[in-house]
């Protein structure tokens, strides 16, 4: 009888593990198209329009970011329209918006601070991230 419950609550548990990492999974990648978007929107100046000093005070008064998420968000959305497998994995929901700005940090530092870090070089690590790190870490 115990281990028919047991069995239960470790199948319930097991589901529900499944929910918040699937949800977490939907988030990250909500943030990727998010972060796409702005990237844009910096890009094309938009922002300017209405006044704000930055895309990232933009982000700041319209989205609910502060300054720096709001820079950063910036900073990994132009860094995946360089880096097309950061830009998959994260739009996939594989890898966490911490994980994507981690990225980003390494692919905008010159060279001479990160070694021979090309795009194709990034793109590898970031395909071994993403194949590392559960969804949602």
């Amino acid at each position: 009888m115990f281990g028919t419950i047991a069995g239960v609550l470790k199948d319930e548990s097991e589901a529900f593990s499944n929910q918040l990492s699937e949800l977490a999974a939907h988030i990250q990648a909500s943030l990727a198209e998010l972060a796409k978007m702005a990237a844009r929107f910096d890009t094309e100046g938009d922002w300017g329009a209405g006044g704000y000093r930055s895309c990232a005070d933009f982000l700041s008064v319209r989205a609910g970011l502060n300054l720096r998420t709001g820079s950063e968000l910036l900073r990994v959305g132009h860094a995946m329209e360089r880096l097309p497998k950061l830009a998959e994995v994260f739009s996939a929901g594989e890898i966490s918006f911490d994980k994507a700005r981690a990225v980003a940090s390494v692919a905008t530092r010159p060279t001479s601070t990160c070694g021979s870090s090309s795009p194709d070089r990034l793109d590898r690590a970031v395909l071994a991230l993403g194949a590392r790190v559960p969804a949602g870490s």
